[in-house]
């Protein structure tokens, strides 16, 4: 058989192969794929035929998934979804009328900080679509994009020069302590003062804002952390009506000293910007929806952060 015509053949096993890789039993699959139990089952057969491999095995009594299998389902997803978006492509767009959910990464913070801003001119321009936030990854640009989104909003240092980018604003290093806190009423905290104090933290892995060289590096390594957690939108309550210090977003630190008993300080030592950037899929640049997107996050941003 031709290999244009296998390949095409092939193609028909992706959307079953999503459903199976994607759901916990067989019979989840089929009814994702509106398929028969016996025809998802063939699939699985022949999708093992295909990459000679195993898809899924049974290991105690838990159906897991092979590395193949674990590397082939995020592939899978987007290139669904990649196809999708080739069937739906226009170069007409007017987001009066467009439906469409917007699928968005951004962390935490970032969130509590941008998103209000961005569905405000979203809702009075564009009101039948959507908006989705998909869970962040801090380890790169990439891995956002396996999540089947639309855009990403980062830090420079997990962006990638090979996607769409759009600056938005610039970040840099600040601390938060409870009003009461001695360091609040003083309005400034000196090195050794930082270091011997008690801290709250991210996981070292989820703080995407602090340096990994340097003198800012070395400062936040030799801290004292208490305390641990996985998203930036836990710290500020940590603070409040005791003596722990905080290392976060001089924005975020501004709003939540907005909100709570918390008082903003500056960074015992000068500590350099980080750019927060909008990134999108390098072959949807010309996009009409794409560019339209970013200009209002872009104009959203501009005015109100």
């Amino acid at each position: 058989m031709d290999d244009d015509i296998v390949a095409r053949a092939n193609m028909n096993l992706f959307y079953t192969l999503d459903a199976i890789l994607n759901s916990s039993t067989l019979t989840e699959a089929a009814r994702r794929a509106s398929l028969t139990q016996p025809a998802i089952s063939m699939a699985l057969k022949r999708a093992r035929a295909h990459f000679n491999d195993e898809i899924i095995v049974e290991t105690a009594g838990r159906r897991q998934l092979t590395p193949l299998a674990q590397a082939l389902r995020p592939r899978i997803r987007h290139a669904l979804r990649d196809a999708q978006q080739i069937l739906n492509f226009s170069l007409e767009f007017d987001p009066a009328v467009a439906r469409r959910t917007v699928r968005i990464s951004m962390p935490d913070y970032i969130e509590v900080l941008m998103l209000p801003h961005i569905v405000r001119p979203l809702r009075e321009t564009a009101p039948y679509i959507d908006i989705c936030l998909v869970p962040f990854d801090h380890r790169s640009v990439e891995r956002q994009f396996e999540k089947d989104i639309d855009f990403a909003i980062l830090p420079a240092a997990l962006s990638d020069g090979a996607f769409g980018y759009r600056a938005l604003y610039t970040e840099r290093l600040a601390l938060i302590v409870s009003s009461q806190n001695p360091f609040a009423k003083a309005d400034r905290i000196t090195a050794e003062q930082f270091v011997t104090s008690r801290h709250a933290a991210l996981v070292a892995e989820t703080d995407i804002l602090a340096p990994r060289h340097g003198a800012v590096a070395d400062l936040l390594l030799r801290r004292k952390v208490v305390v641990r957690t996985q998203t930036y939108t836990a710290l500020p309550r940590m603070v409040v009506d005791n003596d722990l210090i905080v290392t976060t977003s001089a924005r975020y630190g501004q709003y939540c000293a907005s909100i709570m008993d918390v008082a903003p300080l500056t960074f015992p030592i000068a500590t350099e910007e980080v750019q927060i950037a909008l990134q999108w899929q390098p072959f949807r640049e010309h996009e009409p929806f794409v560019q339209w997107f970013a200009s209002l996050v872009e104009e959203a941003v501009a005015t109100s952060i």
